[in-house]
């Protein structure tokens, strides 16, 4: 694991962008969207540095603009001690995009006194746009960290893939100065933060205690007891092996999120994952119970067997093996919903064969939102990502787009280049919002639709009369493979102007995974939330032929194609969020949610 951790902790979010329009040439827009890290060399815990370390880091600009060769941006970083490093005249590099502003330009800074600091980096360009991003430190020794995780052997006394996490194990770290305590969580891990330095080495241990009263025993490492030298520029991971001996263990746990809710234009769903963690206590019956906004519709379960009433689906008496299991719920939204309606969910998991242990886990509250059909230059699907591989589906895809300049868009053309996976001769257009015309390259598979004459105002003038759309629809192709995954994204073109890119929808082709035992349900991915990387466990990392990140929008932001070596995943510059992690063995794939925040 990399010694490095970034740290880019801005007011409210990750990431702002202040985005400016200034221009008032028709053609050209001046974006200027702030993009800055700060890392320190070694470790950082929720903004705590240690002193005498030296911080480090780079100042760049991310967001779609259009400038011109002499354009320049004047930053200003104030560290917050005293100290401001000015940075005039820099030129920018890219003309739109992602990129640096000036790579000779790095950021470093050491504190040397304790206390709490803001640091604030400004910029102006060479038209007026301003941006500001603010990062928050405190330094001092208490600057250690560590990630804790404890599994329930599956009785081979090794680790491996039938090994899951195991909550409510309670910890201790002690020294022979201060000493911390934590428990692990609901879903088996937890970290010790702010940990002083200066008393290493420390000894971490599974709290003696805790097993005596469980009847618990440490499996693995042999001695619970060993030396952690927790020191700056490091931010270790220790995992402790459990086995219950004679005990009875059962915790049942449910979790869930929802996701692709779009009014009158398709089906969304909710993700429940299910976890039975037992030991001597075998399969387990349950009750399952999924409450929901009663204005949705439930549209098909795969878990069959439910119990429909308005706002609310259950399952009564449903065995759940070892493991990880998961049910998908589908519904429909009803037309006219406005855009970002709030859903609200509530599952609850209930043991009807055995006690549990731990019930605080037994209900996950989770919500989601609606979209509307009107988000600007975007694309989308009528269907979700995954996609039945048994079925030839017929996939609708709108095109949305907005003139956000400050001036008519006399004329529109739209570039869809169509997946080679996809039947050219079944397309078809539904609808559009203006006049126009389209055609058909067969040989390229680029279809343009043209709006000629189309004077669309912009958003300042009028919200709604500066949008506008394109729906069709195509079949698949017969036959396709398992994991077939179909992109596509538009090009639209205001004017004389470079393309507006949309963001890429995406469909894969999977086999329908319901309650039943899968060979990748063992799989579990942690920390919940994660900072630098993910950690897959469940899976020897020769056994994973690649790995996917898509964001809630099904836009693929990480691919790793090579046989994976490590269990371990590098997010370090995904941007805060929710983003779903789909693992790759040979024909199989699995799917799990994650969530990062640096």
């Amino acid at each position: 694991m990399s010694k490095t951790t970034i740290t880019k902790l801005i007011t409210g979010t990750i990431l702002f962008f202040l985005v400016v329009c200034a221009s008032t040439n028709k053609g050209y827009s001046q974006f200027l969207g702030l993009y800055s890290y700060i890392y320190e060399n070694d470790s950082t815990t929720n903004g705590n540095i240690c002193l005498n370390d030296t911080l480090t880091g780079y100042i760049g600009w991310s967001h779609t603009g259009s400038y011109i060769p002499g354009d320049n941006v004047d930053f200003l970083v104030d560290w917050g001690d005293g100290v401001v490093d000015p940075y005039t005249n820099t030129p920018i590099l890219d003309a739109g995009g992602y990129g640096v502003i000036d790579s000779s330009i790095i950021l470093s800074h050491t504190y040397t006194l304790s206390g709490s600091y803001s640091v604030i980096i400004s910029s102006l360009d060479n038209y007026s746009n301003a941006d500001a991003d603010t990062f928050y430190f405190t330094a001092s020794n208490l600057c250690g960290d560590i990630q804790i995780g404890t599994y329930l052997d599956n009785g081979d006394g090794l680790w491996g893939s039938g090994d899951i996490l195991l909550p409510a194990v309670d910890l201790l770290l002690t020294s022979s100065g201060p000493s911390y305590y934590t428990t692990t969580n609901s879903w088996g891990w937890n970290y010790m933060t702010n940990i002083d330095i200066t008393a290493s080495p420390y000894v971490l241990e599974v709290d003696p205690f805790w097993l005596s009263a469980t009847g618990m025993t440490t499996v693995q490492p042999v001695s619970t007891n060993y030396n952690i030298p927790t020191v700056s520029g490091a931010t270790p991971g220790f995992y402790f092996l459990l086995d219950c001996g004679s005990s009875t263990y059962f915790d049942a746990a449910i979790d869930g999120w929802g996701w692709g809710f779009r009014a009158g234009m398709s089906t969304g769903y909710t993700y429940l994952s299910i976890h039975n963690t037992s030991c001597n206590a075998g399969p387990a019956s349950t009750d399952i119970s999924l409450d929901f906004d009663p204005m949705l519709t439930v549209y098909s379960s795969s878990l069959p067997g439910g119990t429909i009433t308005s706002g609310n689906i259950s399952w009564s008496g449903t065995s759940i093996p070892f493991g990880w299991s998961t049910v998908l719920v589908y519904f429909t939204v009803p037309p006219g919903t406005p855009a970002l309606t709030p859903l609200a969910f509530q599952a609850d998991i209930t043991p009807t064969s055995a006690t549990d242990l731990y019930p605080s886990n037994n209900t996950a509250i989770f919500h989601s939102e609606v979209r509307n059909s009107w988000d600007p230059n975007d694309k989308s699907t009528n269907v979700e990502h995954f996609i039945d591989v048994n079925t030839q589906e017929d996939i609708q895809y709108t095109v949305r787009f907005q003139n956000m300049g400050n001036d008519d868009a006399f004329d529109i053309h739209i570039v869809d280049t169509i997946s080679a996976l996809l039947d050219l001769s079944t397309f078809k257009v539904l609808s559009q919002s203006h006049d126009g015309s389209y055609s058909i390259n067969p040989t390229t598979r680029e279809v343009i639709f043209t709006f000629p004459n189309i004077n669309l105002v912009p958003q300042s003038v009028d919200e709604l009369l500066s949008q506008g759309f394109i729906t069709y629809t195509i079949k698949e192709n017969a036959g396709l493979a398992l994991n077939s995954d179909i992109h596509n994204t538009a090009h639209i073109f205001f004017d004389g102007n470079a393309a507006v890119v949309t963001n890429t929808t995406s469909n894969v082709n999977i086999a329908n995974v319901g309650i039943e035992e899968s060979p990748l349900n063992a799989v579990t991915v942690y920390p919940i939330p994660a900072n630098t990387y993910v950690q897959i466990s469940g899976i020897n990392p020769q056994d994973i032929t690649s790995l996917k990140i898509y964001d809630l929008n099904g836009k693929v932001v990480q691919i790793i194609n090579q046989t994976v070596t490590s269990s371990y995943v590098q997010v370090s510059e995904i941007p805060n969020g929710f983003y779903l992690l789909e693992i790759y063995s040979g024909m199989n794939s699995i799917v799990r949610k994650i969530c990062i925040q640096h």
